[in-house]
């Protein structure tokens, strides 16, 4: 079991294109850690979340 969420450890721009920001997000879960992919829209909105597939 991972745990409960603790924090956020870094989050970086992995690519910028003209309508669409990733942002990898390291999050620390008990004694896990794993990146979290987010998703921006041209207007800054989050239009998807997804979670590394080694940590589910």
């Amino acid at each position: 079991m991972s745990g409960g969420f603790r924090k956020v450890k870094n989050a970086v721009i992995a690519h910028q294109g003209s309508d669409q920001q990733l942002v990898l997000v390291a999050v620390a879960f008990g004694q896990a850690t794993t990146n979290l992919f987010v998703i921006f829209d041209a207007s800054g909105r989050i239009i998807n979340v997804d979670i590394s597939r080694d940590f589910v």
